[in-house]
């Protein structure tokens, strides 16, 4: 069995919840996006971030997870929200169960880059979200940092 086999059956139907980062990413009055290359919510435009490792720090779970994914450094500004992904199947079962500390940064340094994880990634305005398949939480998001209560 592969890593990424490997990997992948501890993440489907999991006996307890994953720890996850996200991270927002503005720059130019534009966010990162990455569209996802593997499964859960494969094809579909999200922020990028991944699992965290055991033993290691979420923040550098953060840095980590979008260099992997996009090659670029940020300043991590704050935490921004905790998202919960829970995903069952047609018999109810919990196929996915992530929780997501999802952080607000912004782009310090490099030129995006796509890692093995995405398909692609790219910097869009908030204009050009309408034309993107993403999920209803990736928008919540978006809305929520660039529209502050």
């Amino acid at each position: 069995m592969s890593n990424r086999d490997r990997a992948e059956s501890e993440r489907i139907y999991p006996q307890y919840p994953r720890l996850g980062v996200g991270v927002l990413v503005i720059h130019h009055q534009k966010v990162l996006l990455v569209k996802r290359g593997q499964e859960p919510k494969k094809g579909i435009w999200t922020i990028p971030g991944g699992l965290v490792k055991l033993g290691e720090p979420v923040l550098k779970a953060a840095h980590r997870e979008l260099w992997e994914e996009c090659q670029i450094k940020v300043h991590i500004n704050r935490l921004l929200d905790v998202f919960e992904f829970i995903d069952k199947d047609h018999e109810q079962r919990i196929r996915y169960h992530y929780t997501v500390l999802e952080y607000l940064a912004e782009w310090r340094e490099g030129d995006i880059h796509p890692g093995s994880d995405v398909a692609k990634a790219s910097w869009f305005s908030v204009h050009d979200l309408d034309h993107l398949e993403t999920t209803v939480d990736t928008r919540r998001l978006i809305d929520k940092a660039l529209n502050p209560i």
